[in-house]
């Protein structure tokens, strides 16, 4: 994120207009086939500012930044990633529209990147996610449950 200022003074008056600039990038994965993955893991596409969709470059790539990748898809997870020109036909499709992802953080706001890109094919990220869940028992007060049984209650991160 950055924030500009332009400062410019006319002959019959002064303005000054701020800039805000966002980054946006919405992430998704592709199965084999080219069509949207219903379990989680494949070909890592991503859209920056609304532009065409891209594959994503291995560059800087981390474990860290396939968390937060993950998780701002709506997962809870990563559970591994490798890359390849695996799906060649599917892949040969898109221009690659990230690399150097740096991610210090499970959050992908905080992380850097570039729209350039010095990659091929051969280093295009496919990823698998995770859901997670947690699990707890409540007794018939609805208060959690000291004696392993109750009633099961389960939460979802997807």
């Amino acid at each position: 994120h950055s924030d500009s200022s332009v400062t410019h003074t006319g002959y019959y008056a002064t303005f000054t207009a701020f800039v805000l600039s966002e980054n946006t990038a919405s992430f998704s994965l592709l199965n084999s086939e080219g069509e949207p993955s219903e379990n989680a893991n494949g070909l890592l596409l991503v859209a920056v500012n609304n532009d065409d969709a891209g594959t994503v470059c291995d560059d800087l790539f981390s474990d860290l930044s396939a968390v937060a990748i993950c998780q701002k898809m709506g997962y809870g997870d990563a559970s591994s990633w490798t890359h390849g020109n695996l799906w060649s036909s599917v892949q040969g499709t898109y221009d690659i529209a990230m690399d150097n992802v740096n991610c210090q953080t499970e959050n992908f706001e905080e992380c850097s990147y570039d729209t350039t890109h010095n990659c091929g094919h051969t280093e295009d990220v496919f990823l698998t996610c995770e859901n997670t869940a947690s699990f707890s028992l409540l007794n018939s007060e609805g208060e959690p449950s000291e004696n392993a049984n109750g009633l099961l209650l389960v939460a979802v991160n997807n």
